[in-house]
């Protein structure tokens, strides 16, 4: 009879700790999600055709991704002295054609460095998009991932052979001259999904080619030879530049055009995104202007892509700073 009440003992706390456990699962996912979609009809959020969403924070995100406020950007790193981005030189180790698709980020700055998928710069043998979101720490060498967007050119545009002093000219050539903002949407679905470099240049040859562009190069930068896609691109930008700076808790953009989503963008510090977001806009805008259409997306597809980048920031491998998420590119449903 001992060994029975023993046994009934058990049983009963067995199922009180699996009552208790189940409860406890109920109220996690029951708890309000990080992230949450600004859905409000505000005119000042939409120009033309793009329609940008603010992404909001709760103050445990924000708590726990403090530390990703502290990155510097590569738009504010490339101006300073001390950071330094090259070819991938190969010094006899590989060929020339090797080094394609990697450059090296030299940071001799006290401050770490966020690349953003989707960054360029511009220079070197031919301008590159960074193909991977990259935390070049401080005072670090570092070989990164990148796609090329220039695809007629191997040579430093200003590089002769009769040049007298051998050093300066090679230093030319492998070095980067300056940065170029972010590369539309449908060139970065390609980098976070085939990474193919053919796929790359057909999106850089529809996009140029949507305005007439004539670049021996077929480079991406070559659309600031086109005036018509210059003044419309920086009226957008224009128009949204001043729009979110009062948002204290935002840390991302959900953006639309036509009946698609081209773009969602989570950090993890509303700073981070703030500092970031200038050169978003031309990423969004060039999107809006070469194949955006009136904006018409579902309640449903803005439903799915918020609980999708929720999902996301718990779960998935996203690139971190001291333990900090720093940035995810959200690809849309059916991508």
């Amino acid at each position: 009879m001992k060994k029975l009440s023993t046994f009934l003992f058990l049983v009963a706390a067995f199922v009180a700790c699996r009552q208790e456990s189940n409860t406890g699962e109920q109220a996690q996912l029951e708890q309000a999600p990080s992230l949450s979609l600004v859905t409000e009809d505000q005119a000042e959020w939409q120009f033309q055709d793009l329609r940008l969403y603010p992404i909001l924070a709760s103050d445990t995100y924000l708590s726990d991704n403090a530390a990703a406020g502290e990155l510097k950007t590569l738009a504010e790193a490339i101006e300073t002295y001390g950071f330094r981005i090259s070819e991938k030189k190969p010094f006899g180790r590989f060929e020339d054609s090797g080094a394609v698709n990697n450059l090296t980020v030299q940071n001799k700055t006290g401050d770490a460095v966020f690349l953003m998928s989707g960054d360029i710069v511009r220079g070197g043998r031919q301008d590159r998009v960074v193909g991977e979101d990259q935390i070049i720490a401080a005072r670090s060498l570092k070989d990164i991932p990148v796609f090329c967007v220039e695809q007629g050119r191997w040579q430093f545009e200003g590089e002769t052979e009769n040049e007298e002093d051998v050093a300066t000219r090679q230093d030319q050539v492998f070095a980067f001259s300056g940065y170029y903002h972010v590369a539309a949407g449908d060139i970065r679905n390609t980098l976070a999904t085939s990474k193919n470099q053919q796929e790359v240049w057909d999106k850089v040859s529809r996009i140029t080619s949507h305005y007439a562009i004539d670049s021996h190069t077929g480079a991406y930068a070559s659309l600031e030879s086109s005036e018509d896609f210059t003044r419309e691109r920086d009226a957008y930008v224009r128009f949204f530049a001043d729009k979110f700076t009062d948002m204290e808790n935002m840390v991302g953009i959900l953006a639309v055009s036509g009946k698609q989503i081209i773009a969602t963008d989570i950090f993890g510090h509303p700073d981070l995104l703030q500092r970031q977001l200038p050169s978003l806009l031309h990423s969004y805008a060039t999107d809006a202007v070469t194949l955006g259409e009136a904006v018409a997306v579902s309640d449903r597809q803005l439903q799915k892509q918020i609980d999708r980048t929720n999902k996301a920031v718990q779960t998935a491998s996203l690139t971190r700073y001291k333990g900090a998420i720093t940035h995810h590119f959200v690809k849309a449903p059916g991508e």
